[in-house]
């Protein structure tokens, strides 16, 4: 609003920014835990888990607890997609600063995280699929040379598949590798994808199927890798599935970085801090643009255009032609997504921008861990950050985090759903409004300023 114009006044009663979007160190995360912190109404169940007394003593008592820095609600931003065009159109990128995502991981039950097979062309390294097929899949009779062979057979399979994908995205949605966002979901699949066979097929497995692919890698490499969903297989239409290659293809290899040994792209972003230093980055955009937050102050609306303020001992009143407000602490009564934020050291992985996708019996959970690349911590420490449907998943993904890190400490909490789901929707931590999408967060404003013939966050002229 500000950015177009608006006078406008922003009063939180917390004592931080983004409410249960909000970034903040560990220790104050801590001090919520114990009681001796505010946090938005929204992060319920709050509880500490200490696993290590003595490092978390020394932790809180460093300054390193202030430094590490944990979003109670992470998000991810796809390297094209119309949330970044946004944040480049109004000059975001000035107060907040992006590097990818390094390596995307399955870590199934039981074992090791294995990194995902890709590369600018998706599945070319056969050694890291091989690693990945061990650890999901019993080898075939025959022992080392027909493992081989199945492999090689898989990868000749979904490379005719993903040839197909990728000739179906240039002559139907030739804009994904320019400036495209996501197709909506339900687009009819074409018939100029593949064959008929493919056009035929109304979801993820019969599309697979159509190519012959049995092998559960190459699924879940889709699923987990390329769609970023814990879904079912069963429940993924071909429509929606072609619409997530889409937006993969479209985001990867849009940006690189420096590796030894060459450059590597990811599909991708994370905010630097944590993406709720993109909040931050909003307020102070709006205060460059004469917006005035207040944080920490009780705010009274005594009639509909009359606000007070009470800042300690000072009341301040102004009146504004639209107040918005926020929905109360329990407005749909269920839990979205179930959270744990566990500190850790001494790592012994190199890359410290990891996105894992944990299997779980209970179902799958996303993993995120940052560390001093991501200006998210300071070496020795890393955060990683699990968020799961259930908090059986979740209980399952901290005990295969344990047996693999050295975790200090962690906090624990379940989040509640802040918007109704729509007809036939389900708000889960996964798909367009969970970790994956930032975009999607674009709505529920967009809905509010549009009445108001406002647009949330301009997009860059076409010039530009």
């Amino acid at each position: 609003m500000a950015l177009q114009g608006k006078k406008v006044l922003h009063v939180d009663r917390l004592d931080h920014y983004g409410g249960s979007d909000a970034n903040m160190s560990y220790q104050c995360l801590v001090q919520a835990a114990t009681g001796d912190y505010r946090l938005h109404p929204h992060i319920q169940d709050i509880d500490l888990i200490i696993a290590d007394e003595e490092g978390h003593s020394a932790l809180l008592e460093s300054r390193d607890a202030r430094q590490i820095s944990v979003d109670l609600t992470p998000r991810l931003v796809f390297a094209r997609g119309d949330m970044l065009q946004r944040i480049v159109g109004a000059g975001l990128d000035q107060y907040a600063e992006f590097t990818l995502i390094g390596e995307q991981t399955v870590w199934p039950e039981g074992g090791q995280p294995v990194p995902l097979p890709f590369a600018a062309n998706n599945i070319t390294n056969k050694d890291r699929y091989a690693a990945l097929k061990a650890a999901l899949a019993p080898a075939p009779a025959g022992g080392g040379m027909a493992a081989k062979l199945a492999v090689l057979s898989d990868l000749k399979r979904f490379a005719d598949f993903r040839a197909d994908i990728r000739e179906h995205i240039r002559r139907v949605h030739p804009a994904a590798y320019g400036a495209a966002p996501l197709p909506t979901s339900g687009a009819a699949a074409s018939p100029e994808l593949g064959v008929d066979r493919i056009a035929s097929a109304p979801t993820l497995p019969d599309l697979l199927s159509a190519y012959s692919i049995a092998s559960p890698v190459p699924t879940l490499l889709v699923q987990r890798g390329v769609l970023f969903t814990g879904a079912s297989p069963s429940s993924i239409s071909t429509a929606d599935a072609v619409a997530g290659f889409v937006r993969y293809y479209g985001s990867y290899g849009r940006y690189h970085l420096p590796r030894e040994g060459g450059v590597y792209s990811s599909p991708l972003l994370t905010v630097m801090y944590g993406s709720g230093d993109l909040v931050q980055a909003v307020c102070r955009l709006c205060a460059v643009r004469r917006g005035v937050y207040i944080v920490g102050a009780d705010v009274d609306v005594t009639r509909a255009s009359d606000v007070t303020v009470t800042i300690q001992d000072t009341v301040i009143k102004a009146t504004a032609p639209v107040i918005i407000t926020e929905a109360g602490p329990d407005p749909f009564g269920r839990v979205e997504s179930f959270h744990y934020i566990a500190v850790v050291r001494d790592v012994v992985d190199t890359e410290d921008r990891q996105l894992h996708a944990i299997e779980t019996a209970a179902g799958a959970v996303w993993g995120l861990e940052l560390g001093s690349t991501a200006k998210a911590a300071p070496r020795p420490f890393r955060t990683v950050h699990l968020i799961a449907e259930t908090a059986e998943a979740r209980a399952s993904a901290a005990a295969m985090l344990r047996s693999r890190y050295h975790v200090v400490s962690a906090v624990q909490y379940s989040k509640v759903a802040s918007s109704a789901p729509g007809e036939g929707e389900t708000c889960t931590v996964y798909g367009r409004d969970g970790l994956f999408g930032m975009d999607g967060a674009l709505g529920e404003a967009g809905r509010v300023l549009g009445g108001m013939g406002l647009e949330v966050l301009p997009k860059p002229k076409e010039d530009e």
